[in-house]
C-alpha cells in the first residue's frame, strides 16, 4: 500500500509550480493526490497516511528522505542552487509567502525582515533558512527509483524535462499523449500565471518572483558570499553547484 508515484520539492525550488501542473495531470488521469510539507506534518501521521491509501500521487515539498527513503514507487526530485533557494526565499518571506498556519513562525520573522535593509535581510535568511538546506545535504542522490532533476533544466525546458520525467514514472507515452502534456504546460507558464510577464522581469511583491536561474550575483555582496561559504558550502558541493570550496562571486555560472 502506498502512493502510485511522488514528486518531492524543496523550499523555492518551483514546487508550487510543480505541483499545479501536476494536480492538473492527476486530474486527466483521474488520479488522487496527497500533499505533505514534511516541515508541518507529525511523522506518524505522515506514515499513517501514506499507508491507508494506495495509487495515488504523493507531492511533497520540504522534502525530507528520512520519510520517503522506503517508499517503492517512481518519483522524481527537483533541487535549485541554494543561493538562489536564499535570494527568492528572502523576497518570499518578505512579501508573498503565505501565512496559513497559527503556530508558523513566519509571522514574526516577516516583521523582523520589515525592520532590516536587504544585506542585512540576507543574513538573517541564511539563519532562517537551515532546515531547507539540511534537507537538501541529508538527501540521497543515487536512488534508482527517484529521477533527480534541477530547477535551472526544469524551468528553462520545461517541455523535454517532463517528458523525460513522465517517461521515468511510466506515465509517458501510454497514458498521457505528448499534445496534452503541452496543453498542461501552456497554461501553467510563467506569463499564464504572472499576468503576462516573462522569466527575468520581477515583481519582488510575487510569489512568482522572477523566474530564473543565478539571480543571486545580483544580490549577494562578497560579505554574504563569506559568510554563506562558512554555513553551507558542503551542501553547493554536495549538490554540484560548485566544484571548488574557494568559490568567488565573479566566478563563471555553473551550468
Amino acid at each position: 500500500m502506498g502512493p502510485k508515484f511522488a514528486f518531492y520539492g524543496h523550499h523555492k525550488c518551483a514546487s508550487l509550480w510543480i505541483i499545479r501542473i501536476l494536480q492538473e495531470l492527476c486530474r486527466r488521469l483521474d488520479v488522487r493526490w496527497l500533499q505533505q510539507d514534511h516541515c508541518a506534518r507529525y511523522p506518524p501521521q505522515m506514515a499513517q497516511a501514506c499507508g491507508e491509501a494506495s495509487g495515488f500521487f504523493l507531492l511533497c515539498w520540504n522534502s525530507d528522505y528520512y520519510y520517503v527513503r522506503e517508499l517503492p514507487c517512481r518519483a522524481f526530485h527537483i533541487i535549485r542552487d541554494p543561493r538562489d533557494i536564499l535570494v527568492s526565499g528572502y523576497f518570499s518571506h518578505l512579501n508573498s509567502h503565505p501565512q496559513k498556519r497559527a503556530e508558523s513562525t513566519l509571522r514574526p520573522y516577516r516583521s523582523y525582515l520589515r525592520t532590516l535593509d536587504k544585506d542585512a535581510g540576507l543574513f538573517a535568511e541564511m539563519d532562517y533558512s537551515s532546515p531547507y538546506f539540511q534537507h537538501l545535504f541529508r538527501w540521497q542522490y543515487d536512488n534508482p527509483l527517484i529521477l533527480e532533476t534541477r530547477f535551472e533544466q526544469v524551468t528553462s525546458e520545461p517541455g523535454p524535462q517532463f517528458r523525460r520525467i513522465l517517461s521515468h514514472l511510466g506515465i509517458r507515452p501510454g497514458l498521457i499523449a505528448d499534445d496534452q502534456l503541452d496543453a498542461i504546460l501552456k497554461r501553467q507558464s510563467f506569463e499564464r500565471i504572472t499576468g503576462g510577464r516573462r522569466p527575468g522581469e520581477e515583481n519582488p511583491k510575487h510569489h512568482f518572483r522572477k523566474g530564473v536561474s543565478g539571480d543571486w550575483r545580483c544580490h549577494f555582496t562578497e560579505a554574504h558570499v563569506e559568510h554563506f561559504k562558512r554555513l553551507y558550502n558542503p551542501v553547493l558541493l554536495k549538490t554540484g553547484y560548485e566544484q571548488r570550496e574557494d568559490w568567488a562571486l565573479d566566478d563563471d555560472e555553473v551550468t
